[in-house]
């Protein structure tokens, strides 16, 4: 582990690990923004396994929107998609590449089974402005450094 690596970060990681195989792949794409201790971006990833789960449930519409960004064609997005284009670039990952893999198409699929009820086309109809919010206050309040 390198030095520079905060020692809250590794434990995060492996309860992100222990939060099951349907966290894992969330894990893999996104931790190296969302795994911190950091109010912003969401700190989804970062927790134990139970407010891991809890975090990717509340946090599910957004995130399927912003998956979905990376299928639209740039000139129609109402969101840069996620994981960002440089974020890709720096795993060396293709952004058009990236929209039709495998990998996309499990995390959309893994989202959309935390919808819980919701409707996936009108999620992308609405304002992402009126989505509710990514985490709750509380848990930015809770996590602010």
């Amino acid at each position: 582990r390198p030095a520079s690596l905060p020692t809250a970060r590794t434990e995060s990681t492996t309860a992100a690990r222990q939060a099951g195989p349907l966290v894992a792949p969330f894990h893999t794409n996104c931790a190296s923004c969302h795994d911190t201790t950091l109010s912003h971006p969401p700190n989804f990833l970062h927790g134990s396994p139970a407010e891991i789960e809890a975090k990717l449930d509340h946090c599910a519409p957004r995130m399927f929107v912003r998956l979905s960004m990376a299928g639209i064609p740039e000139a129609a997005r109402s969101k840069p998609p996620m994981p960002p284009a440089a974020a890709l670039a720096s795993r060396g990952i293709d952004p058009v590449h990236w929209a039709a893999s495998p990998e996309l198409a499990v995390l959309k699929r893994l989202v959309t089974s935390r919808l819980r009820g919701q409707d996936p086309a009108s999620l992308l109809r609405q304002p992402y402005a009126q989505l509710p919010p990514c985490l709750p206050p509380s848990s930015y309040a809770e996590n602010a450094p």
